[in-house]
C-alpha cells in the first residue's frame, strides 16, 4: 500500500504541541483538549454587530451601569464610604494564610509572591486589599497580569496553541476605567483601561483577569452596590438640603411690613413721599443688631417661621435606614448606635458578617484558581491547571470573622462526636480540618506522652491548657470530693467542679467517682508513675473517658501534678494543706473550661 506523506502525516499522532499528544499515563489531557468552550447563549450587552466591526479602536463599550457616578456617591457621602470601609476592615479583620497538603507548593507559591512583590514593588496584602476594596465598591475587580521571562523564575509553559510566559507582576487597574469588546454571548475579546481619547491602553483577555460579585445572568459585570440604594441616597440628599433650607430662613426670616390699618389706609404723606416705600427703605437700611419704632399704623412681622413646625425627623430616618438597609450595615456598625437599639444592631451586624464572609470566599476562590494555579503551573510540575489535585492545590484561606461564631461551632460539633452522631474525621470536616488517617488518629497526642521535666513543667502546662481549649471536649461529670479549708468553707478547686458539674448535668452522674486527698498523695509522693496514676485515676472518675480527647488531656494534667509534687519533694518544701487545694484548683480549672 503506497501512502503519500500527507496521509501518513494525517494518520500518525504526530503534533507540534507536545501536551495534546496521547500520552497512556495521563491521557485526560488528549480527551479534554486545549480549546476552551465558548458560551452557547447570548448576552444582555454583547454586540450583535459585532462580527462586521473590525476596527482596531472601535466597538468598545462600557459597563451596564454607571461606575462613575457611583464613585462619585462614594467620595461624597460620608455614610457609603464608612459603610464600605466597614466591610473592608472585616474582610482583614482576623488575617489569612496559605493552606495545602503540599508543603514544597506552599513554599514556592510563597518564593513567588515575594518574587512578585519585588517586581512590582507592592506587597501581596495591600495588593488583595486594593484588589478588595474595588470588589466592595463596585463587585467588580480588574487585575492586570504581566508576563516576562526575564523578570520571573517561573517557566514557560503551553496553554491549548498559545506558548505563555511565566507571570512577573499583578496589577489592579480602575474599575470605572474599563472598556470591552464584547462578543454577542458575552464573552470579551479585547480589555481597554481608557482615560481619554489620547491616553489609553489595550489588554488581550489572557492579560486581564476580572474578578466579580453578584453578578447576574446575562450580565457581563457584577450588580453594584450602589445600584439599588442610588435613588434613596439622592433622595436623602434632597431632603437634607431642604432641611437646611430650613433653618435658614428660620434663622433668616421674610420680613412682612404691613403699613396702615382698615380705617386708615396707606398714603402719600404731605412731603409727597409713598408711606409704604418710606417704610421700605427704613427695612433695607436696618441694621442686623437694630430695630425700628413705630406707631400704631406699622405691624412688623416674621413670616414662614410656623412651617419650622414640620417634623422632617422621620422621613430622614426612613430614607438613612433604607440605604443601611441597602448597604448591610447598622447603626451600630457605623458607631452611631445607642444601648437602646443594641439588640437590632446586632441582629444586622450579623447580616454584614455572613456578607462580608461571602466575599472573603469570592477573593479566596479567585486568588487560589486565577492567580496560584497558574504559578504552580509555572514551576514545570503540572501541565495544565487542571492536572494539579485538590490536595496540591495552594489555596488562600481567612480565618473566620466572627471568631464568637466560630468557637460555639467547634463547640456544637464536638458535642455531636462526643454523643457518638458524627465520626472523628466527620468532626474535623465540619470544623475545617482535614481528615486523617486511622494511623494519625492513633498517634494523635502521642508526642506529649514522655515525662516532663521539672524545668519545663510550666511550660507544658500552657501547652496542655491551649490543647484542652482547643478540643472543647464536653465534661460529663464535676468531681464529688468535697474539701474544706480551715474556715470550713468549699475550697476554689470544689466550686470549680460543682460548677462544671451544674453546666453539663442537674444531676451527677458518677456519684461513685474516687476521692483525692492530701494524705493519698503523701502516701504515693516517693513513687512516681504511682503518683501520677493516682491523679489520672482521680480525673478519669470525673470525666467521661471514653473519647481520645479527654484521655490525653488527662495524662498531661497527671503528668503536670505529679511533677509539681515532685518538685515541691526534692527542693525540700512541705506539702501542705494550701499546696494539697492548690494542686486541684490547677487540675481542675482546665476541665472546666472544656465546657
Amino acid at each position: 500500500m503506497n501512502l503519500t506523506g500527507t496521509e501518513l502525516l494525517m494518520r500518525s499522532n504526530y503534533t507540534t504541541n507536545p501536551l495534546s499528544i496521547r500520552d497512556k499515563k495521563n491521557p485526560s489531557a488528549y480527551l479534554m483538549g486545549k480549546k476552551k468552550l465558548d458560551n452557547p447563549g447570548l448576552s444582555y450587552f454583547g454586540s450583535r454587530s459585532y462580527w462586521l466591526n473590525n476596527e482596531k479602536h472601535s466597538g468598545y463599550k462600557g459597563h451596564e451601569y454607571d461606575l462613575f457616578e457611583y464613585s462619585r456617591i462614594i467620595d461624597t457621602e460620608a455614610m457609603v464610604a464608612k459603610a464600605f470601609e466597614r466591610k473592608r476592615s472585616l474582610i482583614f479583620k482576623n488575617g489569612y494564610f496559605f493552606e495545602s497538603d503540599n508543603k514544597d507548593n506552599i513554599e514556592y507559591i510563597e518564593s513567588r509572591i515575594r518574587e512578585i512583590e519585588y517586581t512590582t514593588g507592592k506587597t501581596f496584602r495591600s495588593f488583595v486589599e486594593e484588589m478588595a476594596y474595588n470588589l466592595v465598591m463596585f463587585h467588580n475587580a480588574y487585575i492586570a497580569i504581566i508576563r516576562d521571562e526575564d523578570h520571573s523564575t517561573g517557566m514557560t509553559y503551553e496553554d491549548g496553541n498559545k506558548e505563555l510566559e511565566p507571570i512577573a507582576g499583578w496589577f489592579n487597574l480602575p474599575t470605572e476605567s474599563i472598556q470591552r469588546k464584547i462578543k454577542p454571548n458575552g464573552t470579551i475579546s479585547m480589555y481597554r483601561q481608557y482615560i481619554d481619547a489620547n491616553n489609553f491602553v489595550m489588554f488581550k483577555p489572557d492579560k486581564i483577569k476580572h474578578l466579580k460579585y453578584n453578578a447576574r445572568g446575562g450580565f457581563t459585570i457584577g450588580t453594584p452596590p450602589l445600584e439599588a440604594v442610588k435613588d434613596d441616597i439622592l433622595a436623602l440628599r434632597r431632603i437634607e438640603e431642604s432641611v437646611e433650607t430650613l433653618i435658614y430662613k428660620g434663622l433668616f426670616p421674610m420680613i412682612h411690613v404691613r403699613v396702615g390699618t382698615e380705617n386708615r389706609p396707606a398714603t402719600i404723606m404731605r412731603d409727597g413721599t409713598d408711606e409704604v416705600q418710606a417704610m421700605n427703605r427704613i427695612m433695607q437700611e436696618l441694621d442686623d443688631y437694630g430695630g425700628v419704632t413705630t406707631n400704631e399704623r406699622v405691624e412688623i412681622k416674621a413670616i414662614g417661621a410656623e412651617s419650622l413646625a414640620l417634623r422632617v425627623e422621620a422621613y430622614l430616618e426612613y430614607f438613612k435606614d433604607r440605604v443601611m438597609l441597602g448597604l448591610g450595615v447598622s447603626d451600630i456598625d457605623m458607631g452611631v448606635g445607642d444601648s437602646s437599639g443594641k439588640a437590632t444592631g446586632q441582629i444586622i451586624s450579623q447580616t454584614l458578617k455572613e456578607a462580608v464572609i461571602n466575599m472573603q470566599d469570592t477573593i479566596a476562590d479567585f486568588i487560589t484558581h486565577s492567580l496560584f494555579a497558574p504559578l504552580l503551573v509555572e514551576s514545570g510540575r503540572y501541565k495544565a491547571s487542571y492536572e494539579i489535585k485538590s490536595g496540591d492545590m495552594v489555596k488562600l484561606r481567612f480565618n473566620h470573622v466572627d471568631q464568637e461564631a466560630q468557637v460555639k461551632l467547634e463547640s456544637h460539633v464536638l458535642n455531636l462526636y462526643n454523643s457518638g452522631l458524627i465520626s472523628f474525621n466527620e468532626a474535623r470536616k465540619e470544623i475545617g480540618y482535614k481528615e486523617l488517617s486511622d494511623r494519625e488518629i492513633r498517634h494523635i497526642g502521642k508526642e506529649k506522652e514522655l515525662i516532663t521535666p521539672t524545668h519545663e513543667v510550666e511550660s507544658t502546662k500552657v501547652a496542655t491548657e491551649a490543647a484542652a481549649m482547643s478540643a472543647k471536649a464536653a465534661v460529663a461529670s464535676a468531681s464529688t470530693t468535697k474539701t474544706a479549708n480551715s474556715s470550713g468553707n468549699t475550697t476554689k478547686a470544689q466550686g470549680s467542679a460543682k460548677a462544671a458539674q451544674s453546666k453539663t448535668s442537674p444531676k451527677n452522674q458518677f456519684s461513685d467517682s474516687l476521692a483525692l486527698t492530701r494524705e493519698d498523695i503523701l502516701i504515693v509522693q516517693d513513687n512516681h508513675e504511682l503518683l501520677e496514676l493516682t491523679i489520672v485515676d482521680y480525673l478519669k472518675s470525673i470525666l467521661d473517658t471514653d473519647n481520645l480527647c479527654n484521655d490525653n488531656i488527662v495524662s498531661n494534667l497527671g503528668k503536670i501534678a505529679s511533677s509539681r509534687i515532685a518538685h515541691l519533694r526534692d527542693s525540700g518544701q512541705e506539702f501542705t494543706e494550701e499546696e494539697f487545694n492548690s494542686l486541684l484548683v490547677e487540675i481542675c480549672e482546665p476541665l472546666e473550661d472544656l465546657i
